[in-house]
């Protein structure tokens, strides 16, 4: 019987699909009011509208923001991952304002995340307990706080992909299908670490654990190489499409305060308690100030994923392994999130790169969404027998899981809404990404961008563009002049069309530059350097790949496709 309530649920996976994206909307209520709320990071408008300047002054990829720091430039772009504010300068191509924009962008994370989380469930389940996971994983309370304490677009966006990640990562497990799952992901991999470098370090550790746990339990032993190979020429294929961005990062890590990440969030300082990750009161605050952010796990999921576990020793299922792996998973990284793991954290210095050891709630709460749709699934093999009655129960089940993880998550919200008016900064919080030669910071906008040190003269003829500065500089005599704008690697000037040597060595490590009598064209160039021009060279050559191979599969034929077919293993 329970056969039919698997199958249809009384609607098919489309229809489900689209009254999950429905049900979305009152969790994005706040972004259909006028203004933004206010968040911790509250200048996710102003980076779009820096990466919207760069790519309007023909920089691509961008990596030098000229406006911020009060207009002296900084390196934002280069440490900073792209994809959010790149999807919100193509919507203000498009035609909306900035504001709008950095909305769509959050939008499109939500309907990203639960359509990701449906396919995922769906394919470990069936439609019903993919449709009361989705739900639960809709109104978990770290979402929440990412998008309206937090305000962390970047983290948000790569929450909500690693859903689709996981799906397709499965998907080529269990059907070895090359086109339509390993260059999809490859894309998708690629597009996770281009969205936030701190998450897609947590995600691909576990699909690297993951994809060895499925292979050696699922896979015939023979097919495991070749299985192994592929998915390992996807990791290189995302790993080159998106070197335009982390090989330049590597590099120029040297060049700037790289260490004030550590002085300013030291790890040691944000572990949570089992009591905070049961229970804690929803606050707006930082989790170091008054009135803290609530870092509860979520009690729907807890429950539900215990549940779960003790379901698995009664019911037997071939995906009992997998349930087991992914009750390890949650309960090791809930584990690294308490004091109890310091010796973990001080034994591996790598783990000091995540800032905060409660971060790895974006990995928990995927694994505890994951529990909770084999609870739901569980529970019918458990009540198949009990005909109309069980059929009644877990639909009542179902609906009470739900009103819980809502009364749970209501109070996500704010009733106040405005955008506050800010001077532009760097928009980082530790100035860990100012350049080391900078040793006194700009505290407001400079009164004269170009200014004359030694001798004497005029300036004429002002262009103050993004990645250029040019103009007529008339003196009297041999003089040396300064431009208000921060030296980095990939600034050239020039005086007369000839290269001049920059000098960087003062306090505020601006471009300084000598220029002889008489009247001067001068310019300031920021141009590719050479370690970026070998990485966009990669970048280039892996999509084109990519792209290669894909009409190579189209030509030659490829199987079926596979989106929303249901491929359970069990």
């Amino acid at each position: 019987m329970f056969a039919v309530i698997r199958e249809k649920v009384y609607l098919t996976p489309f229809l489900l699909l689209l009254l999950l994206l429905v049900l979305q909307t009152p969790l994005m209520a706040p972004f259909f009011h006028d203004g933004f709320f206010p968040t911790h990071d509250g200048i996710q408008t102003i980076r779009i509208f820096e990466y919207y300047q760069s790519l309007k002054f023909g920089a691509f990829p961008p990596r030098w923001a000229s406006g911020l720091l009060y207009g002296y430039g900084y390196p934002l772009f280069v440490f900073y991952n792209p994809v959010v504010y790149l999807l919100g300068s193509i919507f203000v191509f498009a035609g909306f304002n900035f504001l709008t924009a950095t909305k769509i962008v959050f939008i499109l994370g939500f309907l990203l995340g639960v359509a990701g989380i449906f396919l995922l469930l769906r394919e470990f389940t069936d439609n019903l307990s993919a449709f009361v996971g989705s739900i639960i994983y809709s109104l978990a309370p770290y979402r929440a706080v990412d998008v309206y304490i937090r305000g962390d677009l970047a983290e948000f966006f790569a929450f909500s992909l690693f859903p689709l990640i996981l799906w397709l990562n499965l998907k080529f497990l269990k059907s070895q299908k090359v086109f339509s799952s390993i260059y999809p992901l490859s894309v998708l991999l690629a597009l996770l670490i281009l969205s936030h470098n701190i998450s897609a370090f947590i995600y691909l550790i576990f699909l690297f654990g993951f994809n060895i746990f499925y292979i050696f339990i699922y896979i015939k032993k023979k097919r495991r190489i070749e299985i192994f190979h592929k998915l390992l020429w996807s990791v290189c294929l995302s790993l080159a499409m998106s070197c335009f961005y982390w090989l330049p990062l590597l590099v120029e890590m040297r060049f700037v305060q790289i260490e004030r990440v550590t002085t300013a969030f030291s790890y040691t300082q944000y572990y949570l308690t089992l009591e905070q990750i049961w229970q804690s009161a929803w606050g707006f605050g930082g989790f170091l100030q008054e009135n803290p952010m609530s870092l509860q796990l979520g009690k729907m999921i807890i429950l539900l994923s215990l549940l779960a576990l003790f379901l698995n020793l009664l019911v037997k299922t071939k995906m009992k392994k997998m349930i087991i792996f992914i009750g390890l998973v949650l309960m090791g990284s809930t584990f690294l999130e308490t004091r109890s793991s310091q010796f973990i954290w001080k034994g591996v210095a790598l783990l000091g790169f995540l800032q905060f050891p409660w971060r790895l709630h974006i990995l928990s709460t995927v694994c505890g969404v994951i529990l909770s749709g084999f609870f739901v699934y569980l529970l019918e093999d458990l009540v198949d027998g009990w005909k109309k009655k069980g059929k009644i129960l877990i639909l009542v089940l179902a609906a009470g899981v739900i009103l819980l993880s809502y009364e749970e998550s209501h109070t996500f919200f704010r009733e106040k809404y405005f955008f506050e008016d800010k001077p532009v900064a760097e928009t980082t919080t530790g100035e860990e990404y100012l350049p080391k030669w900078v040793k006194t910071k700009p505290s407001d906008y400079p009164p004269d961008k170009v200014v004359f040190l030694k001798g004497s003269g005029r300036i004429e003829n002002l262009e103050w563009g993004y990645h250029r500065k040019k103009f007529t500089a008339i003196s009297s005599e041999d003089s040396q002049i300064r431009l208000a704008h921060i030296y980095y690697p990939g600034w050239t000037a020039y005086v007369n069309n000839s290269r001049a040597e920059i000098d960087y060595s003062n306090e505020g490590g601006v471009m300084e530059i000598s220029i002889p009598k008489g009247r001067n064209v001068v310019s300031f160039v920021f141009r590719r350097t050479w370690w970026g021009l070998i990485a966009d060279a990669i970048s280039l050559t892996g999509g084109i790949t990519t792209l290669a191979l894909v009409c190579k599969s189209l030509i030659l034929g490829h199987p079926h496709p596979i989106l929303l077919e249901n491929g359970k293993d069990n």
